[in-house]
């Protein structure tokens, strides 16, 4: 018999960890009884993969955050798409959580230097610019540290090293810059230590535009597209404001989004920037 791989529904608990809780009345639902068609449109706004779809053919999910669901989608309007959007609360779930419990690493040596990788890549692509562009002699030294610091001033050692890192890249003059580009966007440019709450950004972004541009379909909503986001993924168990984290999905629907919610989500989807390496 085929075993059948189930997500289990996952909740914030105070202590910031996300437990699979077993004291709440849960739902069972499989994958293949969700009309994927409504929800699709949404992966490639979020630039979310199709992982989750692989990897599980059902997926539980509590009563409480069903119910809430459900009067949700019945505020706007929506109707006919609920069980799309008891999947697409697992699936946004699920994408946080791997970044969010990502975070306590992230403050490592070997990752604080995957992330630094651009910029001093870019800092030795300008030196080998030098090289190309002004001759043999025009970089005087190279320094090393190991245990020490090492400056190597033979003018012939030094250009043997920089002519060996212009032919590992691949560089002349001519493709100079191409070359450049493409070796930087091959680099990581996020900084990692905000990856859960870049994830978030994405979510957040892909959900309000998506509900947007189903205007149609969602009915005259636009004043309240900023609601029913921050509603939605508080639900599905994604702090708004992960520093003040404080929802509970037993207090009924009006409880979920305060006005200071709805003013710091406005402002979060303006921070694009602050997440990039610079």
């Amino acid at each position: 018999m085929t075993k059948i791989n189930t997500y289990h529904w996952k909740e914030l608990s105070l202590s910031k960890e996300y437990i699979e809780a077993t004291s709440a009345i849960y739902s069972e639902i499989e994958v293949k009884d969700c009309d994927l068609s409504s929800i699709l449109p949404f992966f490639a706004s979020a630039f979310l993969n199709r992982d989750f779809l692989e990897q599980y053919q059902s997926f539980t999910i509590s009563i409480s955050a069903k119910n809430l669901i459900d009067t949700l989608l019945e505020n706007y309007k929506i109707r006919n798409v609920n069980s799309s959007f008891y999947l697409l609360s697992m699936i946004i779930q699920k994408e946080y959580i791997n970044y969010y419990e990502l975070h306590p690493n992230m403050a490592k040596p070997l990752h604080k230097d995957f992330q630094n990788e651009r910029k001093d890549l870019e800092a030795l692509l300008d030196i080998l610019y030098i090289k190309l562009s002004q001759g043999s002699d025009a970089v005087k030294s190279v320094s090393i540290k190991t245990k020490k610091a090492i400056t190597i001033n033979n003018f012939f050692v030094v250009n043997d090293v920089l002519d060996a890192l212009i032919k590992y890249y691949r560089l002349n003059l001519k493709n100079f810059e191409k070359r450049k580009q493409k070796l930087i966007e091959d680099t990581n440019s996020i900084k990692l230590e905000l990856l859960d709450e870049y994830q978030k950004w994405l979510i957040i972004k892909g959900l309000h535009d998506y509900i947007s541009k189903n205007k149609t379909m969602f009915g005259s909503i636009l004043n309240e597209h900023i609601r029913f986001v921050g509603s939605f993924i508080q639900i599905s168990q994604i702090p708004v404001n992960k520093s003040h984290f404080e929802v509970s999905i037993t207090n009924g629907i009006d409880s979920i989004m305060s006005n200071n919610e709805i003013k710091y989500l406005n402002g979060f989807l303006k921070r694009q920037k602050s997440f990039f390496v610079k």
